[in-house]
């Protein structure tokens, strides 16, 4: 927004003023007026073609996180979603139990559902799913410990602070790799094995491979050409020769699916390239059929 830097400074004191009374905040209608009350007075500050092209902003960033984006609806099915949507807005506006909430939730789901063609609904439940095992969402289902959160969030902070300085992609894969060890020694050994059961999760359901419906044999043999590509990209110096191997992995794998699994793979990642250039413009889509970044 090219904020001036007396817009920057009040801005910085109004998330200040919120947070410490979001702290305080007992209730979920509580929260709800101070963010309501925080956003009133940011908007406050900005001028109005601020206040404008944040709402384009917003409004750009809520189709990102729509679980139906890239599901190719048709116009009538848009209309139909669309209605659903706006009822469930009106029926929520007037409901406070957390119960009744999730139940018109459900209800709109189940609406929703019935628009969509089996292929479609396919798709959004793997959407879905990419969203609710994000790697913090798999912090938040471990039950941590107050003092776990605590070191949580310092290493959390001391591994952006060394992103910001880090100048390679080398450089920034070994600060990973030490957070995650550092993260690692926090945790118990039940938390650990929850950690990785839904750190799995979340790695077949951001698998461009899921819902081909692999033989096994075909699943061994992908497993397979995935560990030969990890191992020849550990020792990939440039940006070059990982593309090289990137080729080289999609071209093998394409060789073990049959032609329908490569036409349903090939609108997967044609689904995942908008999505990417949407979220980055000016950047290319990386990896290829079967193969996420590591």
């Amino acid at each position: 927004l090219d904020l001036t830097e007396e817009q920057k400074a009040r801005m910085k004191a109004i998330r200040e003023e919120t947070k410490g009374l979001l702290e305080k905040a007992k209730t979920r209608e509580e929260k709800g007026k101070i963010l309501r009350e925080s956003f009133s007075k940011a908007g406050e500050v900005l001028t109005d073609e601020q206040r404008r092209k944040l709402k384009e902003l917003i409004k750009r960033q809520r189709r990102q996180h729509d679980p139906l984006a890239g599901l190719d609806l048709t116009t009538e099915q848009k209309k139909q979603v669309e209605a659903i949507r706006k009822e469930m807005r009106e029926k929520m506006a007037n409901v406070k139990d957390h119960e009744a909430r999730l139940a018109i939730h459900k209800k709109m789901r189940e609406k929703i559902g019935q628009v969509l063609t089996d292929e479609q609904k396919q798709q959004l439940r793997e959407n879905i799913a990419k969203r609710r095992y994000s790697r913090m969402a798999a912090f938040k289902d471990l039950d941590l410990t107050e003092e776990q959160k605590a070191r949580m969030k310092a290493i959390r902070e001391e591994t952006k602070g060394l992103l910001e300085k880090a100048r390679t992609r080398e450089e920034k894969r070994k600060i990973f790799r030490d957070s995650a060890k550092e993260i690692n020694e926090i945790l118990t050994d039940d938390q650990r094995k929850k950690l990785d059961e839904l750190l799995e999760h979340r790695r077949r359901a951001n698998d461009p491979l899921a819902g081909l419906n692999l033989t096994k044999e075909q699943r061994e043999q992908i497993e397979g050409i995935r560990k030969e590509m990890r191992e020849k990209m550990d020792g990939a110096k440039d940006r070059e020769a990982r593309r090289a191997i990137h080729k080289e992995m999609r071209e093998k794998i394409g060789q073990v699916l049959t032609e329908d699994q490569r036409t349903r793979l090939r609108k997967k990642m044609h689904k995942f390239r908008q999505g990417r250039r949407r979220r980055h413009p000016g950047k290319e889509a990386p990896g290829g059929p079967g193969i996420p970044e590591e």
